[in-house]
């Protein structure tokens, strides 16, 4: 890894965490422990957690309800970090079990490169699979 490489990785470490604490999130205790861009937030209807991969510049986003069904997205966003931590902030109180697919077409207009996680095959997401997806068990 070059020393641009390290240092643009702790640039978006940084950034993730500001954005997001800013927001009201919290770092999870591996993020506590290990010093990571790993985030959580819980809202009424939902848990969420942000973790930052450094090694492919990917946000893995979880998004639970309190009965442990839900989604797991890979999203690679290229340099649309400010503009997606905003979109994942803007819906984080809001979003639920029956309103989710509308806030994953708002991640897709940002980051078209997302893909849905399911039981470690990952499947590219578009707006018409995004409308077919249903939650899983965590």
């Amino acid at each position: 890894m070059t020393s641009e490489e390290k240092k643009r990785q702790m640039q978006e470490q940084s950034v993730i965490i500001q954005m997001l604490t800013s927001a009201g999130w919290k770092k999870t205790g591996r993020g506590e422990l290990s010093n990571v861009a790993n985030l959580e937030y819980q809202n009424k209807m939902m848990d969420l957690e942000v973790d930052y991969h450094d090694e492919d510049g990917s946000i893995y986003l979880s998004m639970y309800d309190h009965d442990e069904n839900g989604i797991e997205l890979i999203i690679y966003f290229h340099d649309k970090l400010g503009e997606l931590l905003s979109v994942i902030s803007s819906f984080q109180d809001e979003i639920s079990s029956t309103n989710y697919k509308d806030y994953l077409e708002k991640i897709l207009t940002v980051c078209p490169c997302t893909y849905l996680d399911t039981d470690g095959e990952h499947v590219l997401l578009t707006n018409d699979t995004a409308d077919s997806q249903s939650y899983k068990e965590k």
